[in-house]
């Protein structure tokens, strides 16, 4: 196996895991899907040799209603098909339905979105835990009180002197 994965369906039952991967990403890797039996731990590797590698990024997998046929789609079009069963890759014959959700969210754009969740939430946990540890309040704007300037070290103000 070698690539990264781009997106990816399950069974209804989340046995199968089918995952797009780039293949490597470069003009001569090839995408494949890597089937994975969640339950007996076994897997396989099938390559989709239609799909461009520098695009597979943009490429969505879902499974058919009875999950017979895994759909990869691109911008709504169908670019190929497997059968569940026997992992027979075709190019889309002209009567294949569309996925109903039109080709799912990349695992790209999920791990994006993922990431600046966590960097949000880690950036307001450190502002919160600055502020406390310089005696201001951790909220600045919870309690609609001006927040009480620090009593200077040494006991005395020091003043500067204005020409």
């Amino acid at each position: 196996m070698r690539g990264l994965p781009m997106t990816r369906a399950t069974s209804s039952d989340g046995r199968w895991a089918y995952t797009l991967y780039d293949g490597g990403g470069g003009r001569n890797d090839t995408p494949f899907v890597h089937v994975l039996n969640t339950v007996e731990g076994t897997s396989h590797c099938i390559e989709l040799s239609m799909l461009d590698p520098r695009n597979a990024y943009r490429t969505g997998l879902t499974l058919s209603g009875d999950e017979g046929t895994l759909i990869a789609t691109r911008r709504g079009d169908t670019v190929a098909t497997m059968d569940t069963e026997t992992y027979e890759v075709a190019e889309p014959p002209a009567d294949q339905p569309e996925p109903a959700d039109g080709g799912g969210i990349s695992g790209v754009a999920i791990g994006m979105i993922a990431a600046g969740i966590a960097l949000a939430v880690g950036a307001a946990i450190g502002l919160r835990r600055r502020r406390r540890a310089t005696g201001l309040p951790a909220d600045p704007f919870g309690t609609g009180e001006p927040a009480a300037s620090p009593e200077p070290k040494g006991g005395r103000e020091r003043t500067r002197a204005s020409t």
